[in-house]
């Protein structure tokens, strides 16, 4: 075969990849990536985003989870979707801070992409994107924890139709009310639900059933939400770290302090002494990773490990 050749029969094969469907972790490293969401307005309007890019998208979300300074979304979809997914997130994110803040963001969202076969592997990456807001720190169960798809599986009909009894549907809306809400001129299907917080429920486009099927039982699924996979499935993604506190609550306090022994509230006045400083006493009190503090006070995670290792 000519170079030519095998040139296109590689170009073939990569299409023919990009468009099978499989099941896809998208995430990003909180490390790289300052507070995403600063408050509870951005939070919901990045759970109004994910129901817009969904409705744009032909990508499937089985699972998801938002924190402070990075997410997580299991698809189901081709390469390609998953990517289309990701660029309208980000975007439409983006657009939203903006406005918001009046100001861009520091850095975009660094998101990474990993192909998942293995289905034990599937199984236990479900299992942890639910976890995050426990691992990180919340002090409720894990489908407590608002800003995830955590509290759809294996519920009763009666109790989501119970959960969801009171709520706002599309349709009651107006349209100015609708695209003050969502942020879009696309149509939302009108029996969807908003909550009282203001989001589009995610009971409305995760495929909840789809996961129920891969777990097979309610005890099959609380075997593996039960589990400790965070530092193996962390380790997959190219992650590792013990979190103390949740970063909200860390930032809060390094806050604090920074202003009682450096009388300032921004973080990022401080010289590379003073936040040495800083990062030890936030180690001292609160046994938070490197990773962690590195990342809320804006320091190279290396330089502190070995500066205070």
């Amino acid at each position: 075969m000519t170079v030519r050749g095998r040139q296109w029969r590689r170009r073939i094969l990569i299409l023919t990849y990009m468009e099978e469907r499989r099941f896809y972790h998208l995430f990003s490293d909180g490390f790289r990536t300052d507070a995403l969401f600063e408050d509870k307005a951005a939070f919901v309007a990045a759970m109004n985003i994910i129901a817009v890019c969904f409705l744009k998208c032909k990508v499937v979300i089985p699972a998801f989870c938002l924190m402070d300074n990075h997410v997580h979304f299991v698809l189901y979809g081709t390469l390609k979707e998953c990517c289309e997914f990701r660029d309208r997130f980000a975007h439409k994110y983006s657009l939203w801070y903006h406005n918001r803040y009046l100001c861009r963001r520091s850095e975009p969202i660094d998101f990474d992409i990993k192909l998942m076969e293995d289905e034990k592997y599937i199984l236990n990456s479900i299992a942890y994107v639910l976890r995050n807001g426990i691992a990180a720190g919340y002090i409720y169960c894990a489908e407590d924890y608002p800003w995830s798809s955590a509290g759809l599986y294996f519920r009763r009909p009666e109790t989501l139709a119970a959960l969801t009894a009171e709520w706002t549907e599309v349709s009651l809306l107006t349209i100015r009310k609708r695209r003050e809400m969502f942020q879009t001129m696309n149509d939302i299907p009108g029996d969807w639900k908003v909550t009282q917080e203001g989001f589009l429920w995610p009971g409305n486009y995760v495929d909840y059933k789809m996961v129920e099927k891969l777990f097979r039982t309610p005890k099959s699924f609380a075997f593996f939400m039960g589990q400790s996979k965070e530092e193996e499935i962390g380790m997959s993604l190219g992650a590792r770290e013990h979190v103390a506190l949740p970063d909200m609550e860390l930032r809060e306090k390094a806050v604090a302090h920074s202003r009682r022994m450096f009388r300032t509230s921004n973080l990022r006045e401080l010289d590379a002494d003073r936040r040495m400083r800083l990062a030890k006493t936030l180690r001292k009190e609160y046994r938070c990773s490197y990773k962690q503090i590195a990342r809320i006070i804006h320091l190279d995670q290396k330089y502190l490990k070995e500066l205070l290792g």
